[in-house]
């Protein structure tokens, strides 16, 4: 594939897949971990819906066919409108086949104070559950290094979210993966994971897998919808 590593496209997610399902690890979504904390040959998958619900679906389309269920964490301040048909429906579509979806919040959010942070938070919440019309129970801040404030656990209470994806519960046990900037983070590919780390907790961006856009073009939009 054009533009970055070959390994990226739908044809290298199925084989990814598959080679975590051979390996006799459970594929699980963020939600289910976080209530079960399982000790077994876990992958919890996740994914950052950074600019393009449909193509969203067209991975979650590999995962139905193979049984599988995962997180899609949406955004409500990008490119793409959640109340637009076409991405309503894909958002419509990952909820009716079993997928989880959260709310994937931006270092915009929030405002000047603590206050006004949480109050967008719990905003943002509610739109995105009118959107997909069902609740919702995670939360997972868009580039977080650049995120002024961050939920407390009792914040993520109060606006009525079970969990953070970046809570030491999903870190505890498990060896984190991303394919972060079109390439795996720190050279950690998941499959070569398998078999050596007990339970992988895995991020990844529709765009690299479903487009063959090129990092440098795509980044700089993530950076202007900051």
């Amino acid at each position: 594939m054009p533009g970055h590593s070959s390994q990226f496209s739908l044809d290298g997610y199925a084989h990814l897949l598959d080679a975590v399902s051979e390996n006799g690890y459970r594929i699980m979504r963020l939600c289910d971990y976080r209530i079960e904390c399982p000790g077994a040959r876990v992958l919890i998958l996740r994914h950052d819906v950074d600019m393009n619900p449909v193509w969203a679906k067209t991975l979650a389309e590999i995962e139905l066919a193979r049984g599988v269920r995962s997180t899609f964490f949406v955004r409500l301040r990008a490119q793409y409108n959640v109340f637009q048909i076409e991405n309503q429906a894909a958002l419509h579509w990952l909820r009716d086949s079993g997928f989880e979806i959260g709310l994937h919040n931006d270092t915009v959010s929030g405002g000047s104070t603590r206050e006004e942070f949480v109050a967008e938070i719990a905003l943002e919440k509610r739109l995105l559950e009118e959107a997909v019309g069902d609740s919702v129970r995670g939360i997972c801040p868009h580039m977080p290094k650049r995120q002024k404030f961050r939920l407390t656990p009792n914040e993520i209470v109060t606006c009525g979210f079970l969990y953070d994806a970046g809570e030491h519960i999903f870190n505890k046990h498990a060896k984190f993966a991303s394919d972060s900037s079109g390439m795996w983070k720190n050279d950690l590919n998941p499959v070569n994971l398998l078999g050596v780390e007990q339970q992988i907790y895995l991020l990844t961006h529709p765009v690299w897998w479903v487009t063959n856009l090129h990092p440098q073009d795509v980044l700089p939009q993530l950076q202007a919808w900051k």
